[in-house]
């Protein structure tokens, strides 16, 4: 346990940490091998039986070479973010600190959900766009409209990585995790189609509103099993995730939570239903 810690901070420190300067993670890499080798026999051998040693020596030093080739491939290039914030009157003093840890370049687009524009001096972005996304229909569509609007008027003007995030993004995830993600992106360490920000999961359902918003998205496809994603809506998206699909993809998701198209699984709810399916 106290050695696998090592391991830990290790492995973390290979895609945080400028690579020249990556004392720290062959630092604790060498400390959790001197405890190890300092293990009695019987004790090595409970040890080994008990935790999986050689699968995460194993992991480290393959992830050691892969993050080292990686480097060597996206020489001379960096990385570009953008972060998307649906706000509604959230304080956003927390994007002070996100800003010096976002890499260079990085543009953030805030989109107002709550008909006020906010004064926002954060010097450190590239760009700052403050942009009114009012709900016209019935129910709400909270973030799934801001970021579907994102998807469609950015799609040929994407950045490598697109962080989508809430106003209140501590209430869902830990800001040191978003850090880490940030500063790897500036490193250009990061090589992730798709990642969940948030720690909570739903549990696993496929109930026939979630069958039908499927089938709507998705050309009539059934939605097959239980499906228990992150909760929460926080993520990172790379350009070519989002590319995967065309802009009609994104098109016809926007008219499911903007009031085009009549809610399906219920007739009351203040928040639009299909926005809790996405």
């Amino acid at each position: 346990p106290f050695i696998f810690s090592f391991l830990l901070v290790a492995e973390a420190s290979l895609t945080t940490q400028e690579f020249d300067a990556q004392m720290g993670a062959t630092k604790f890499y060498s400390v959790a091998l001197s405890l190890y080798e300092q293990l009695l026999p019987e004790h090595k051998a409970v040890f080994e039986d008990t935790w999986p040693w050689q699968v995460a020596h194993n992991r480290f030093n393959t992830w050691a070479t892969y993050t080292e080739e990686l480097l060597q491939a996206r020489a001379g290039y960096q990385a570009r973010a953008d972060i998307v914030v649906a706000h509604c009157r959230e304080d956003l003093e927390w994007l002070k600190p996100v800003s010096g840890s976002a890499p260079p370049g990085t543009r953030l687009f805030v989109y107002e959900k709550c008909g006020e524009i906010s004064q926002l001096d954060l010097p450190l972005f590239q760009e700052v766009a403050v942009i009114p996304r009012p709900d016209h229909g019935r129910a709400r569509g909270d973030e799934c409209t801001a970021y579907a609007t994102h998807l469609i008027t950015r799609y040929d003007d994407l950045a490598d990585y697109t962080v989508f995030l809430q106003s209140d993004p501590d209430h869902h995830l830990h800001m040191e995790f978003l850090d880490a993600v940030l500063r790897s992106i500036a490193l250009n360490t990061y090589n992730v189609e798709y990642l969940p920000l948030n720690g909570a999961r739903h549990v696993l359902v496929r109930t026939p509103c979630l069958r039908q918003i499927h089938a709507m998205l998705f050309d009539g496809q059934d939605l097959a099993e239980s499906i228990g994603p992150y909760c929460c809506a926080q993520f990172v998206a790379s350009r070519d995730a989002v590319r995967a699909r065309p802009p009609e993809f994104y098109e016809r998701m926007l008219k499911l939570v903007d009031g085009t198209v009549e809610d399906v699984c219920s007739e009351k709810a203040t928040r639009n239903t299909h926005c809790y399916g996405f």
